[in-house]
């Protein structure tokens, strides 16, 4: 059951505003403005008009993430051409 729901029914079992508060956890005056409203408001985000002061930060940590991912596949293709068991005499497990 959705909380605005809850609210109606317990008003129309003759609870006060304070006690759905309580046994809901939500404020007196928060169950008071749902009940005048007649809804839960919902609320939609706007987009920032201001830039990330990161973005920069960011793109650049990104960019070092990768090139170390890049490097550890290269050092790994090095490994296995240079350092595999076959050219040591070794039999592979």
């Amino acid at each position: 059951m959705t909380e605005f729901k809850r609210i109606i029914q317990l008003r129309n079992n003759g609870k006060t505003q304070r006690e759905i508060g309580i046994e809901l956890g939500l404020s007196e005056r928060t169950v008071r403005n749902y009940l005048k409203t007649g809804s839960i408001p919902s609320y939609t985000r706007t987009v920032s008009t201001r830039p990330d002061p990161l973005s920069e930060v960011h793109l650049q940590i990104a960019h070092e993430m990768l090139q170390g991912a890049c490097d550890t596949i290269q050092l790994c293709d090095y490994n296995a051409v240079h350092f595999s068991t076959a050219s040591h005499g070794h039999e592979p497990f």
